[in-house]
């Protein structure tokens, strides 16, 4: 009777470990391969605000992985990765040049036209 609880105990330590080191191994890969998309991407897209005059960052929780972008025709829905605004350890702002941005189209027919992007802050 003591060996089998040992047993199931033991059972239990292991897949509580398991299940820790799998969840380790998945936030890893995670950071990896954002690291690798955020080192050739940027976080805003080619349209800015026009209330604002430039790209306007939403900034949504740090566990968010990803947003749902909207448009017409086919397809109508897509999921597409958040990028942090900024690369960790760099405190110093940006040079923006409005000239590389369009303005918001009157009659946008996709939501990243809107100039309003998802990121997470760099905590």
């Amino acid at each position: 009777m003591t060996r089998r609880i040992t047993a199931i105990g033991l059972f239990l330590l292991l897949s509580v470990l398991g299940a820790a080191l799998a969840q380790q191994a998945s936030a890893i890969e995670f950071a990896r391969r954002s690291a690798a998309r955020n080192a050739t991407e940027s976080w805003n897209g080619m349209y800015y605000k026009a209330e604002w005059g430039m790209p306007l960052a939403v900034v949504v929780p740090p566990t968010a992985k990803s947003q749902s972008d909207y448009s017409w025709g086919v397809p109508s829905y897509r999921t597409a990765p958040v990028a942090p605004q900024y690369a960790p350890g760099h405190p110093e702002a940006g040079v923006y040049q409005r000239r590389l941005f369009r303005p918001t189209p009157s009659q946008p027919s996709d939501t990243t036209q809107l100039g309003v992007y998802s990121v997470r802050g760099p905590w």
